[in-house]
């Protein structure tokens, strides 16, 4: 390299590094790409400064995988360079590696330790790192990690080592915080007030501090490790204490409630939700009692709004939306308002040994709050799921032989039975009784009673419409709706009664109605202390609309309803398999593909989505890929005999060993002539004609049908044998079943041996039981025109360019036929508008030129 060359290298390193400590970063990555030589050929030091300057432009610029490997590459040249660790610190804590993090932060403090600053560098670092911020580095990877006592350890330093600056004041307020001590949180901000160089953000912080009142959750647990950190981390910031009532874990739940600096408090579990959950409200010390489970996460939207009712010195309850979200649907949710947030000098207290329900007076208002609580309870293994049945369904039946007439314990069982993931219908009979006799011992007008009532109505018009018995089911359904106009359970359950009794202009009223309800439905002004089940069903209400859009003969309708529900439900794939089918049969196959592959993909796959899959790809010419769908229907549903035969058809036109479908299909049941037919289809489609012909003899010989006649003149056609195929298309126009299709193909192979008169009167058969075969129509005039039957072509022409003027194959017969019968004029006119169609078509312009630029008028 040449000491010119040398020299601009270290200007355009020189402006890169001044670039990017005045923080102009944009441009740096695009002046070191136009560097004229290759980097390698750098010397060491210039090299070094080169992978420097990348790794602090890319992560100016947000982009941190890039700047820490050019980092890595900058450390080889510098290994002692502290300027260089602490970049590498930040860029681990980015990349979310933040026990890769702690080891570099580590040897960076040992490093500072030994000296201020390394300089290998050839001139001033780029940046400085300051003991201060290397601590705050180290303490937020400490915090990730979950160690918490060392993160506080390490902002201490941090604050002993420049307690001027304030993050440190602020981070570590922060972590007190979510270690539920807001004491020291507080007296951390007042140090900071003391001693920091700005004090804007401290001050505010510490005012909202002491101004808003404490929270205490208290909560009830039992082998919660899985759950229990991620609802922790969801309350830690916003909570003053944590209380646990441990009921007996032999996990680490414990030991993950300490972590989080909860108060741990140990009962025997004796059965009986209340008493545990009353013993944790006891041992709360804040002005507010926030009861939360394990399963359950505090969602952080609703904060603000929380300590806003918390602050109305009105409130002594406060209700909150609880969602519950379900495994494998996440489309389906259902909502209940719950009472989440009560005074602790208010004195409530919960009865029910299961289901417990919070004692509150009827002349105590509740505060209805848009917060939320995403509740996972639904969303466990099969095993979990069946021992929380077990257990609740014990607790249940418990209650009710010490009190059979207590109808939220009926109801709670109903609810359980009804939400059972395998034996649901067993239960149907008993979810009936159990709310029949809930409703029985419930008033409307009694507001204590009005939510059981409510919810035991739409049990019986869900287990009813489940029982077929539909006319119960409606009677329900509109008595709960009566009550509750907007209550969406019973409205979806109307419109699905409607739509199972065959009343599909009702259904489809009903369905609307939902939608229309569930887009102006806001929980968060819910007044009535209902469970809502269908949420958001919309998928459910756009599926029966599809449905009932395919019935009544509207298949674009119910495409456009069927698009919506799978925009929202993409993993419902029932739903993904019928819209791909619909879309292939209106010719929509493009769109259809990946859903039906969707479908396909899926855990239960079906018959009509894979015949379906298989026929776009035969038709698209993906013969291998149809094969494999039919041969693996074939395995699926070994009792359906057409994907057997297509199977046989596919291997035979890929000349593949026919053997092992062959079996497949005999085990199945197929007749041995069946399989031959579709043997004889595939060798067509394969181009082996002489294969077909051998199978066809024996079969028309045997068994003689119009298909198999028409197959072998369709064979003999490929052989170039015409007089053997008219007679066989012959024959197939004489036997059952009527297959009009043997007409034309008897009508195209006359043609050919020029027998225009017996070809037209063919195609004329044809075209009258088949009109809407506009290409038939076509062939049949051109054929007149070659057998010199001109007006009868004109005519026939004339009649296609009726129905549809912009046919421009159409519009050239017709101007042929002219041209022959020599009206030019009107050749010239065909010729002129087959041209307006289709400025390329090659035999038109070619026509025009032969009859010359004039024409007389």
């Amino acid at each position: 390299m040449s000491s010119t060359e040398r020299t601009s290298i270290h200007e355009l390193l020189e402006q890169g590094e001044d670039a990017l400590k005045a923080g102009e970063t944009d441009e740096i990555n695009d002046s070191l790409d136009r560097l004229p030589i290759d980097v390698a050929s750098l010397l060491p030091v210039d090299r070094g400064r080169w992978y420097r300057l990348r790794a602090f432009a890319h992560d100016a610029t947000g982009r941190p995988v890039e700047a820490l490997t050019a980092l890595e590459a900058a450390r080889e040249f510098w290994p002692e360079s502290t300027e260089l660790l602490a970049r590498s610190v930040a860029l681990h804590l980015t990349l979310n590696d933040p026990e890769k993090a702690i080891e570099q932060a580590d040897l960076l403090l040992s490093k500072l330790d030994k000296q201020s600053l390394s300089q290998q560098l050839p001139d001033a670092p780029l940046f400085t790192p300051g003991r201060t911020e290397i601590l705050s580095l180290l303490a937020q990877a400490c915090r990730d990690t979950g160690k918490t006592h060392r993160a506080q350890e390490s902002l201490e330093q941090a604050i002993a080592s420049d307690s001027a600056q304030v993050e440190p004041y602020l981070t570590l307020a922060r972590l007190h915080i979510t270690m539920g001590d807001r004491a020291a949180a507080i007296a951390t901000l007042q140090r900071g007030l003391a001693a920091a160089v700005t004090t804007d953000e401290l001050a505010m912080t510490l005012d909202e501090l002491q101004s808003r009142p404490t929270v205490s959750a208290c909560m009830i647990v039992k082998n919660e490790a899985e759950l229990l950190p991620e609802c922790l981390e969801s309350i830690a910031s916003f909570v003053d204490e944590i209380v646990v009532v441990d009921t007996g874990s032999t996990d680490h739940t414990v030991a993950i409630a300490k972590e989080f600096g909860a108060r741990i408090f140990h009962q025997p579990w004796e059965g009986d939700f209340s008493k545990h959950r009353n013993f944790s409200l006891d041992q709360a010390r804040s002005e507010w009692l926030f009861v939360i489970d394990a399963d359950e996460r505090l969602e952080p939207e609703g904060l603000a709004a929380l300590l806003d009712a918390m602050a109305n010195p009105d409130a002594r309850a406060i209700a909150l939306g609880v969602f519950n979200y379900y495994r494998d649907h996440s489309h389906q949710r259902n909502f209940l308002p719950s009472v989440r947030f009560i005074r602790r000098d208010s004195g409530y207290r919960y009865e029910g040994i299961v289901h417990n329900q919070l004692q509150i007076p009827d002349s105590e208002p509740v505060l209805r709050v848009d917060a939320a609580i995403r509740h996972l309870g639904y969303d466990l293994s099969s095993e979990k799921m069946e021992q929380k049945f077990q257990r609740s369904k014990a607790l249940l039946e418990k209650q009710l032989a010490d009190d059979p007439n207590h109808a939220f314990a009926l109801f709670n069982l109903a609810q359980l039975l009804r939400g059972h993931e395998t034996r649901h219908n067993e239960f149907l009979p008993e979810i009936v009784r159990l709310a029949d006799r809930a409703v029985a011992l419930t008033d409307l007008k009694r507001q204590e009673q009005r939510h059981i009532h409510l919810m035991c109505l739409n049990h019986l018009a869900w287990g009813h419409f489940e029982l077929g018995n539909f006319r119960e089911a409606e009677r329900f359904a509109q008595q709960a709706i009566a009550a509750k106009p907007d209550y969406l359970d019973p409205l979806l359950a109307l419109a699905h009664c409607h739509a199972a009794s065959k009343r599909y202009t009702d259904a489809e009223a009903a369905y609307l109605h939902y939608l229309d309800a569930q887009a102006n439905y806001d929980p968060a002004r819910e007044i009535d202390d209902i469970i809502v089940a269908n949420l958001d069903s919309r998928v459910s209400a756009w599926y029966g609309l599809g449905l009932i859009a395919e019935i009544n003969g509207r298949p674009e309708r119910a495409i456009d309803w069927y698009q919506n529900a799978v925009t929202i439900a993409p993993d419902y794939l029932e739903l993904s398999g019928r819209l791909g089918c619909l879309l292939a049969a209106t010719d929509h196959v493009t769109d259809a593909e990946p859903h039906l592959k969707r479908q396909l993909e899926g855990r239960t796959p079906t018959l009509e989505a894979a015949r379906c899959l298989g026929e776009i790809y035969r038709q698209d010419g993906r013969v291998r890929a149809s094969l494999d769908i039919f041969t693996d229907a074939a395995e699926r549903w070994p009792r359906e005999l057409p994907v057997h035969l297509r199977a046989v058809e596919l291997t035979a036109q890929l000349n593949l060993d026919l053997r092992s479908v062959t079996s497949a299909a005999r085990a199945a049941g197929v007749p041995e002539s069946h399989i031959r037919d579709a043997e004889a289809r595939g060798c067509l489609a394969g181009n082996r004609p002489e294969r077909a012909i051998e199978l066809l003899h024996n079969l028309v010989t045997s068994e003689p049908t119009s298909a198999r006649w028409n197959d072998l003149g369709m064979a003999q056609c490929g052989m170039g044998d015409s007089a053997a195929a008219v007679e066989s298309f012959r024959q197939a126009t004489t036997l059952p079943p009527d297959l009009p299709v043997a007409w034309r193909n008897l009508g195209a192979t006359l043609a050919s041996t020029r027998d225009y008169e017996g070809a037209i009167a063919a195609f004329d058969r044809y075209c009258r039981t088949e009109p809407s075969d506009r290409d038939a129509q076509l062939r049949m005039a051109e054929i007149m025109i070659v057998a010199g039957y001109l007006d009868a072509a004109i005519s026939r022409f004339e009649s296609l360019l009726t129905a549809d003027p912009s046919d421009g194959e159409a519009w050239m017969g017709l101007a042929e036929a002219y041209l022959r019968a020599g009206a030019l004029d009107s050749a010239k006119v065909g010729l002129t508008r087959a041209l307006e169609i289709n400025p390329e078509h090659p035999g038109a312009r070619q026509r025009l030129a032969q009859i010359g630029p004039t024409v007389s008028a």
